[in-house]
């Protein structure tokens, strides 16, 4: 399994987070909408939206200090874990198993420690 574990250490950074529309209408649906040229007419430029499946993890969680977040406030789609004051975790709602396709990340991941690594001997 491919589980995401968010880590947010201020309440605005959690609600910052909201605001990433995108990447959480993939967490909930798997979908995302793309919006392409499909080509002009005169002087206007035609867009088409095409809906595409998006990669996502099988499991999402947010991990935040104790109480920092309750949870009432984590989407359906995710989990929460508190971090205690001397690093006890403990899981306080179970992240939904959002699909059970498995996911083969070594090219995704190879590929960016190989343009890290480019771009730290640039």
């Amino acid at each position: 399994l491919c589980i995401e574990f968010e880590v947010k250490v201020t309440r605005s950074d959690f609600k910052a987070d909201a605001k990433k529309t995108e990447k959480h209408k993939i967490l909930q649906t798997g979908y995302v909408d793309r919006r392409r040229v499909d080509g002009l007419d005169g002087r206007k430029i035609k867009y088409k939206t095409i809906v595409e499946e998006a990669m996502r993890p099988n499991r999402f969680y947010y991990v935040v200090p104790e109480g920092l977040i309750k949870k009432n406030e984590i989407p359906d789609y995710a989990g929460l874990i508190y971090i205690g004051p001397r690093g006890a975790v403990k899981r306080i709602k179970m992240a939904p198993l959002l699909h059970d396709k498995v996911i083969d990340l070594q090219d995704k991941l190879m590929s960016k420690f190989y343009w890290a690594y480019v771009n730290c001997k640039l």
